[in-house]
């Protein structure tokens, strides 16, 4: 007998809304991420070939979903622990399951650009159901909401209590310009979590005429 906590499979960090199939399809088509913009209700219908009533019901089931799971805790549900970037990841020499974090990049800072790109992000998953295969991926968006570069992979569940590490390179991309960037972790088509990437240009210091 199927346990009913893996009907939904699917945790959104912060919100920890756990969604069936049928609604995280609707949330994904509606979201666009196959294109540059979410699209309207009718357009979601045409793409899922459903009545518009039946798309507009499931996405109210949806953030019912969310708002709830705001207080409760499914402790079954795959979700992600945190996102960062770094510099590099690297492997313990002894245990190759274990990865450090080389030199973590809160904020970006370039003297011209464009300017290289040289960092990998590491999303940490944890709970799921154990073996299950997702796709998870990163986007960095520009700050006028273009999406500048995408990387995904596939994630197998850990299962409850234990971890999966994921690094995706972005390194080799690179930076238009300063500004405030974002990057967005989606899994299975949905979004699930964003934070900001301040790109700063450093500032050269004029050389002083004469003797102080």
């Amino acid at each position: 007998m199927t346990d009913p906590h893996y009907q939904t499979a699917v945790a959104v960090p912060d919100l920890l809304g756990f969604l069936p199939e049928d609604q995280r399809a609707v949330l994904a088509a509606m979201s666009g991420m196959d294109q540059d913009a979410p699209r309207d209700l009718a357009e979601v219908a045409a793409l899922l070939q459903q009545e518009p009533d039946a798309v507009f019901f499931q996405a109210s089931l949806a953030i019912r979903a969310l708002y709830r799971e705001i207080l409760t805790v499914d402790p079954h549900a795959l979700r992600l622990v945190t996102s960062t970037l770094a510099e590099n990841v690297a492997a313990d020499l002894t245990d190759p399951g274990i990865l450090s974090l080389q030199r973590l990049v809160p904020a970006v800072r370039a003297a011209a650009f464009p300017a290289q790109m040289l960092f990998t992000v590491a999303n940490l998953w944890t709970g799921g159901r154990t073996g299950e295969v997702h796709q998870a991926g990163t986007r960095m968006m520009t700050p006028a909401g273009d999406m500048l570069a995408f990387a995904t992979t596939p994630i197998t569940s850990p299962g409850l209590g234990a971890q999966y590490a994921q690094v995706l390179d972005f390194r080799g991309q690179v930076w238009p310009e300063p500004g405030l960037y974002s990057l967005e972790v989606w899994l299975d088509g949905a979004p699930l979590a964003a934070y900001m990437v301040p790109v700063y240009e450093m500032k050269r210091q004029e050389p002083s005429n004469g003797a102080a």
